[in-house]
């Protein structure tokens, strides 16, 4: 479903209008296209959160976009600060290749690992009593392992040279909605002058973010009908699609798990 089809009324525009008025005549005046688009963004995002909740192995990514949800960069010899992508939701691994062109998983560890507290989040460390992480590793090499700090990661030990080919450190991640306008990163999912950009998930699920921002205009303007009945097809569409993120990889077979549990 495209985001505005004047012609044929067959855009999420015109069906939110249809929603909320019975018509996809155009209500500029009731519910503004800049209001529309807003309100449709933030359910987009909405969405998008409810299928990384269930997407299991097969990670979403938002088809608008033309590249993988990796991040590459450069490494620099001495330096353990990088900084995550600016479109980050999730974090899955980061890769380092090294100057022979070998690729290493790098493992995740938190800095209370390192003075001997906290769970270990590497399977490796388990505590290094009274050790002040500036002295941990503090040696260049190929780093190990890598600490989530804020927008951050810090790398253990920093890398042992620097590189140039803007490939040297992979960020693997799940991200933002794709936006129009990312040249400028100011743009939404959509803006307003938006016409045949489609929403980047199953289209069998697009109307929702119809069905959503006429939500919002209903709080908004206490259209308690048609509150409730956005609501309930929200709740039906939340469903429908959790439902079919978490099932669409069918070539994988189902295994049972044995769980073993001590009562002593």
């Amino acid at each position: 479903m495209v985001f505005s089809d004047t012609t044929d009324k067959l855009g999420l525009i015109q069906k939110i209008d249809y929603i909320l008025f019975g018509s996809s005549t155009a209500n500029t005046n009731e519910y503004p296209l800049a209001d529309k688009t807003r309100d449709i963004n933030q359910w987009y995002r909405t969405v998008i959160g409810w299928i990384f909740e269930s997407c299991g192995h097969w990670q979403f990514d938002d088809s608008n976009f033309t590249n993988l949800p990796i991040a590459r960069s450069n490494c620099t010899s001495g330096q353990n600060d990088y900084t995550f992508p600016t479109d980050l939701v999730e974090i899955e691994e980061i890769h380092y290749k090294d100057a022979s062109g070998i690729w290493h998983k790098v493992l995740p560890l938190d800095r209370s690992e390192i003075a001997g507290g906290g769970l270990s989040q590497s399977g490796v460390i388990g505590g290094i009593v009274n050790q002040a992480s500036e002295e941990f590793l503090k040696t260049n090499g190929t780093p190990k392992y890598y600490d989530k700090f804020a927008n951050s990661y810090w790398l253990y030990p920093a890398p042992n040279r620097t590189s140039t080919d803007g490939d040297s450190l992979r960020v693997y991640h799940t991200r933002d909605a794709a936006r129009t306008g990312t040249t400028t990163n100011t743009g939404g999912p959509f803006i307003s002058t938006d016409t045949t950009k489609e929403p980047g998930f199953n289209r069998l699920w697009h109307p929702v973010l119809a069905y959503g921002a006429a939500y919002e205009y209903s709080i908004a303007n206490t259209r308690v009908d048609k509150k409730q009945d956005c609501f309930t097809e929200l709740s039906r569409y939340q469903q429908m699609i959790q439902t079919h993120y978490a099932r669409r990889k069918r070539d994988e077979r189902g295994r049972l798990q044995v769980v073993v549990q001590d009562n002593r």
